[in-house]
């Protein structure tokens, strides 16, 4: 990778959040003490993580496979899947429950006694109010109507509303702040100022390769996707309206600057404007 390209997909990277997938991917990757610092300000105890995998397939012999966006395990063997949502439809109640599901699958071993069954914990961080109360936190519990009272089963969904804006900075504010900084500088949670910092400045080698490794398979794939869906006859236009597709996706995303994406796909920044203003109407 030319050195000019590096310093190209750094800069978007410096644009990035902790909504973005590839950038959340290594972030968090083997950081138990990151997942513990967030896990600790939504739940109301401080579990201590073991393992944390980022980007985790789960294959399901009878149905649909899931991958897990952070998928941790602590010393109690609770499991934690933590998903980053930017789509609504990512978000949906019934793929929250399906995730559910899909970690029973992997909390109780073979013989085990069903009182064995390890807690779970399902949490999505969502860029919109999903469910639509304007609170920072949805925590759903299963509970028995006719009492009112908890069923006591282990499975546990909760939501985080980043689109949450309150006047008070409570812990969950600060979390919900930090997922959407870009400057790390400027962020509350000491653990993850430190990981965002040292990745965004290149400190962190070995880990800012990696982003770019991913950044520039998301280009490419997002580049074909594009010149794919071109539709003019042309090749000279084909190129043209597959530029503007990949312009559209990128701008979809929101996960990168204008500047950003003119450079990427040969426009000026006027035109990406342009593109950004159609797209919202």
């Amino acid at each position: 990778m030319s050195s000019k390209k590096v310093i190209t997909n750094m800069d978007i990277i410096r644009e990035m959040t902790l909504m973005d997938d590839i950038f959340m991917t290594v972030v968090f990757e083997n950081r138990p003490d990151c997942v513990e610092d967030i896990l600790r300000i939504i739940l109301s105890f401080e579990p201590k993580v073991e393992k944390v995998e980022t980007q985790y397939d789960y294959s399901s012999v009878y149905g649909r496979s899931v991958k897990f966006d952070i998928l941790a395990r602590d010393k109690d063997n609770t499991l934690y899947d933590i998903e980053i949502q930017r789509a609504n439809k990512g978000a949906v109640p019934k793929r929250a429950r399906y995730h559910s599901s899909m970690l029973d699958t992997k909390a109780l071993d073979k013989n085990e006694d069903f009182e064995q069954l390890r807690e779970t914990y399902v949490i999505f961080i969502t860029e919109h109010d999903i469910l639509g109360n304007n609170i920072p936190v949805y925590r759903i519990e299963r509970v028995i109507t006719d009492t009112n009272k908890f069923f006591n089963d282990g499975e546990h969904i909760i939501y985080i509303n980043t689109a949450y804006k309150g006047m008070d900075v409570t812990e969950i504010e600060k979390l919900i702040h930090d997922f959407k900084c870009r400057d790390p500088k400027e962020m509350f949670i000491e653990s993850l100022r430190e990981r965002c910092r040292d990745i965004k400045s290149g400190t962190a080698e070995k880990e800012a390769d990696k982003m770019c490794e991913l950044l520039e398979q998301k280009i490419k794939q997002e580049r074909a996707e594009g010149i794919a869906e071109g539709k003019a006859e042309g090749k000279a236009e084909g190129r043209a309206e597959g530029r503007i597709n990949v312009a559209e996706n990128m701008l979809l995303t929101k996960q990168f600057s204008n500047d950003i994406i003119a450079k990427l796909c040969d426009l000026t920044v006027e035109e990406v404007e342009k593109l950004k203003e159609k797209l919202s109407a």
